[in-house]
């Protein structure tokens, strides 16, 4: 992009209406993509069928703690994403419809939140494309489609990510609620899918704030009040889940989590550089932007607004720490696929606002590709 734009450009008065058109546009788009036809297709086997029988089973029997499958506890994923499929069930009846709703209503509640964030720190026409984009590559489509829980784990996780972003720009009372609202969000995307929903925003918020330079917010994330928040959230369910299946902890910390991500155990192994040709395929047709994106964001680091810091940051961390795993599936960098999209949006806009700019020239090449 070209580091001469500013982190929020302010858009001409004759340029307001246009802005909100592509918005509403962006948003009638994407909630097309996600609600058309919704239970037209069978559930895909396994993990469809798999989730949608447990959140059947948490429903019948009324559980909160332990999900069961064919009548046996459950616990390779926590019991919260099977519980709103349980609860959309019993509203909507067991179809499939009402079993994809809960992945659809938090995949538009995320391009919510992108919207929301990104007109902050950029403007209205940056945000409405950045839904464009996101909203329309075959990762976000797909898992916003689908009984699994990897469109409700990336919406906490931005959120967690994103609100302790927002609070370093905020004074000290609102600093520490934002924090504090950042600490619930990791605490329920733990409730999602286990310490992978902590692990990857506090990593991504780790690398930005020793890159950003800003003193003491390292001390100010891991405040004791945000490690009240998070555990007052995660602890009532461990321990409830622990009281009834005793050997949970070993199981859930070992088993589920180091050797999922330590040892091929789970037999989905495969090369370092296994998520370059995802991030290429899932982010389609945008991709064809990152490369020659890429390089020229390199080449102009040092002017970068703080935002690109922070999704460039997001998307590098998450898929190097991915890839180091030797369990690997796509879904795993859905937020960094995210990150990518809102970084491709920001050329478009360059390239709106100065159409003889190289951002304009960049996206021209990567049109013709």
């Amino acid at each position: 992009m070209d580091s001469h734009v500013p982190p929020r450009s302010p858009s001409p008065p004759g340029s307001r209406t246009r802005d909100r058109l592509i918005t509403t546009a962006a948003f009638v788009v994407a909630a097309i993509l996600l609600f058309a036809r919704l239970g037209d297709i069978a559930l895909l086997q396994p993990d469809e069928g798999r989730n949608a029988e447990i959140a059947r089973e948490m429903k019948e029997s009324g559980a909160w703690f332990v999900p069961t499958y064919n009548g046996f506890p459950y616990l390779d994923k926590p019991a919260f994403y099977f519980k709103l499929v349980a609860g959309s069930l019993a509203a909507f009846g067991e179809n499939e419809a009402a079993a994809r709703l809960p992945s659809t209503i938090f995949g538009l509640g995320l391009l919510v939140l992108l919207f929301l964030f990104c007109r902050r720190v950029y403007g209205t026409r940056t945000a409405a494309l950045a839904i464009i984009v996101v909203g329309t590559t075959p990762l976000y489509i797909a898992f916003s489609r689908m009984v699994i829980f990897d469109i409700v784990l990336a919406f906490f996780v931005t959120l967690a990510i994103i609100a302790a972003y927002v609070a370093e720009e905020r004074p000290p009372a609102a600093r520490r609620l934002w924090y504090a609202i950042g600490a619930g969000a990791a605490a329920c995307a733990t409730l999602v899918k286990g310490p992978v929903g902590f692990i990857v925003p506090g990593l991504v918020i780790i690398v930005f704030s020793l890159i950003d330079r800003r003193r003491g917010s390292l001390r100010r994330y891991f405040s004791p009040l945000n490690l009240v928040v998070f555990f007052a959230i995660v602890l009532p369910w461990f321990f409830g889940v622990t009281r009834v299946c005793p050997d949970f902890p070993r199981y859930g910390i070992i088993e589920e989590t180091f050797r999922r991500y330590a040892t091929p155990a789970f037999h989905r192994v495969a090369p370092f550089y296994y998520y370059a040709p995802v991030v290429l395929a899932c982010l389609f047709p945008w991709s064809a932007l990152l490369p020659e994106a890429a390089a020229a964001s390199w080449r102009a680091r040092k002017r970068l607004a703080r935002a690109d810091r922070l999704f460039i940051v997001w998307a590098t961390v998450v898929i190097l720490f991915f890839s180091t795993s030797q369990s690997k599936l796509p879904g795993y960098v859905l937020t960094a696929v995210m990150a990518a999209g809102v970084l491709i949006a920001r050329v478009w806009a360059s390239a709106l606002d100065d159409p003889a700019g190289r951002s304009a020239r960049l996206v021209m090449r990567g049109t013709l590709v």
